[in-house]
Parts: structure tokens; C-alpha cells; sequence
């Protein structure tokens, strides 16, 4: 039996397969978790700065400037944009001198995958485990299964832990 051909790949075949994937970012990124939108324009009414650090692909940033969450995130670090990774603590230096923070002062919550809140806890921030109840069962979440410090399992809860 032979191995069924593939066609050959062209600059089209290419073109569509990333438009296709700028499309599925666009889609997701439309849609951001209940009350995430509440959680971070209650953060800016009271004054607060807020930042994004994700690990993420190409595409992301091209999308961002057009999502919901956009306007409510004053300082966003993409991996892909800035050549670094969580934990690595760079990351979480960079946006905190972006924002023009002190470390001690900022809380940083994420859903504990690629051990981003020990790496957030090294630089100096104060780190929350998110635990949403559509935890992906295929995230490896290293931080997720070992962590014992602060926990919200809802975004607006994150508010309790503000310093007024």
C-alpha cells in the first residue's frame, strides 16, 4: 500500500493556513472569561494600572489592539514581541518598569501554567493562582497542582486582595 500523496505546500496553501489561525485568535480573544471585562475596569476606575504577560504566538499581537480586553490593559507583553518567556524573571521586570511599578506593590494573577507565579513570586510580585472552572484538562498548569498561597476562583474576587 502506498502512503497517500500530500499536494505540495504553496505561499497560498501557507497564507490560508494563517489567516485561518488569525481568525481562531480572533475568535478567542473576543470572548474573554466571565467577568474579566467587570474585573479590570473596576480596577482602572479605582485607579489601578493593570498589565498583560502572556506566552503566546505571532499572531496575538496583530489581534489584541482590537479586543475587548485591549482598552483595559495598559502595559500587554507578548512573548513573540519581546523575546521572553515566563517564569523567566525578565518578563515580569519588563512589565513592571513598563508600568512604572514597584514589584512589591502588584499582584499578579494567571492560572499557574509554565510555573509563571513561582517565577512571578522570584521577581518580587505578589502572585494569585486563578482557578476558573474551565480549566483546559490538557494545561499542564505546573504551579496549579502544588499551590498553597492565594487562590480566586473568581476574577472579581481578585478585588478583595487590593489594598485600599
Amino acid at each position: 500500500m502506498r502512503a497517500r500523496e500530500r499536494p505540495p505546500l504553496t505561499l497560498q496553501a501557507f497564507s490560508e493556513a494563517a489567516e485561518l489561525a488569525k481568525t481562531f485568535v480572533r475568535h478567542v480573544l473576543d470572548k474573554p472569561r466571565d467577568t474579566a471585562v467587570q474585573t479590570l475596569t473596576l480596577l482602572k476606575d479605582a485607579g489601578l494600572k493593570t498589565g498583560l504577560v502572556s506566552n503566546c504566538a505571532a499572531n496575538v499581537p496583530s489581534v489584541w489592539p482590537r479586543t475587548p480586553l485591549a482598552r483595559l490593559v495598559d502595559v500587554p507583553i507578548f512573548s513573540c514581541s519581546v523575546c521572553l518567556k515566563k517564569p523567566d524573571l525578565e518578563t515580569y521586570f519588563l512589565a513592571w518598569r513598563r508600568l512604572r511599578v514597584q514589584s512589591r506593590n502588584s499582584l499578579y494573577v494567571a492560572d499557574g501554567n509554565e510555573h509563571e507565579l513561582t517565577g512571578a513570586s522570584q521577581a518580587g510580585l505578589t502572585p494569585v493562582l486563578f482557578r476558573g472552572s474551565d480549566e483546559d484538562p490538557y494545561d499542564e498548569g505546573h504551579d496549579r497542582k502544588t499551590w498553597r498561597e492565594s487562590t480566586v476562583s473568581v476574577l472579581l474576587d481578585v478585588l478583595n486582595l487590593i489594598d485600599n
